[in-house]
Formats: C-alpha cells, sequence, structure tokens
C-alpha cells in the first residue's frame, strides 16, 4: 500500500474491500481504492468508447495499468 497499490474492481468498496477487512484483517485506504462504476456510465463510455468495458478497458481510460487479474 505504502508504493502506491491502486485496487481496481467493479463493485469492490461494496465486498472485496469488506471482505480483506473482514477476514484477512487487510484494510486497504481509501486513496487506494478505484471503481470504474462510480463514476458517470457517460463518461466512462466516452472514455473507452463502450457502453459496458472490460475492467482493464475502464482502468486504461483512468491511466491505471493493470498489473494482476484474478479471474
Amino acid at each position: 500500500m505504502s508504493q502506491g497499490v491502486i485496487f481496481a474492481g467493479h463493485n469492490i468498496r461494496g465486498f472485496d474491500v469488506r471482505f480483506l477487512k473482514e477476514f484477512l484483517g487487510v484494510e486497504i485506504p481509501e486513496s487506494n481504492i478505484h471503481n470504474p462504476c462510480e463514476y458517470q456510465s457517460q463518461k466512462v463510455t466516452r472514455l473507452t468508447g463502450k457502453n459496458h468495458p472490460r475492467l482493464e478497458e475502464a482502468c486504461a481510460a483512468f491511466g491505471i495499468k493493470v498489473t494482476h487479474d484474478f479471474l
């Protein structure tokens, strides 16, 4: 976290962050969380050129490099 790692995901605050804190005791600082779904869908569509972009595409539109994918 101290290295500026960004955690990105669809509904990350509603599920992943809670899970990590409750079951693993890991707390992710708010400033390190990015959920492209929280932005106006028109903005994400404009930036990606797609109505339903993949997470990697949405992150790229915001300048966030994807270095790991859980799926």
